[in-house]
């Protein structure tokens, strides 16, 4: 290779070294932009749709669920869409609600211990239109409803077995003799990283107890690890590994 052509070898690579930062760069601020939108209210016309990967909501409504902190509330409906973004998230039909029976209402765990509790409805377009949300502080029907699905979940259901794949990565955080801390960082690892196999979702890290939230991929966990930091960074509190 001549020198004059090294050089344009070269160049070309900083171009493109250049053009993976600079999207790097943009998805990093995109991400920085939806974790604001979690609990900050989003400017535009009230009454308009909101449109987010596969949901859809009113903005009014996201924007006073914001302000509604009672009952655990306190969050946008970007919030709320991560439940889906939950292994064991479970849906059943909203039954006590007479004027809409096909809503539906998914549950799922987000960034805190709390059941996040999803009142929604499935469009002819296929979205799902999120109408309310809160969380189940005082861990009534519908944590009980969750915790019976998801130990379903373990013994009979998809999540069977897809714990025994050595290259499937973990989210785990720290542990207490419920569920897991709030204010615990969530930290990766690789499965064979534990002190031993598991069951449930509790495992040992380093003679730590700790608690599995998310099973797949690096990139999966990543997306989860990210929620719970934007939840950590808004209540000014948490402690890291």
């Amino acid at each position: 290779m001549d020198r004059e052509t090294k050089q344009k070898f070269i160049t070309e690579i900083e171009k493109i070294r250049k053009i993976i930062e600079e999207r790097k760069l943009q998805e990093q601020a995109e991400s920085d932009d939806l974790y604001e939108k979690f609990y900050e209210p989003e400017e535009g016309e009230p009454n308009e749709d909101v449109y987010y990967e596969n949901f859809v909501w009113n903005r009014k409504k996201s924007n006073d669920n914001i302000k509604d902190t009672g009952d655990g509330k306190g969050f946008s409906f970007y919030y709320a869409a991560q439940v889906w973004k939950d292994d064991d998230h479970y849906t059943i039909k909203d039954k006590n609600n007479k004027e809409h029976p096909d809503n539906n209402i998914t549950l799922g765990l987000v960034a805190t211990e709390n059941i996040v509790v999803v009142v929604n409805a499935e469009l002819e377009n296929g979205k799902i239109r999120i109408i309310s949300a809160w969380e189940d502080v005082n861990e009534g029907h519908y944590t009980e409803t969750y915790i019976k699905h998801k130990e379903n979940n373990r013994k009979y259901g998809k999540n069977k077995g897809k714990r025994e794949d050595s290259s499937t990565y973990l989210l785990i955080r720290r542990a207490n003799n419920k569920r897991f801390f709030s204010n615990s960082k969530g930290k990766i690892i690789e499965i064979d990283e534990l002190d031993f196999p598991f069951e449930g979702n509790f495992a040992s890290y380093k003679g730590k107890k700790v608690f599995v939230q998310k099973v797949g991929t690096f990139e999966d966990c990543k997306k989860i690890q990210n929620i719970i930091d934007a939840y950590l960074k808004h209540s000014k509190n948490g402690f890291d590994w």
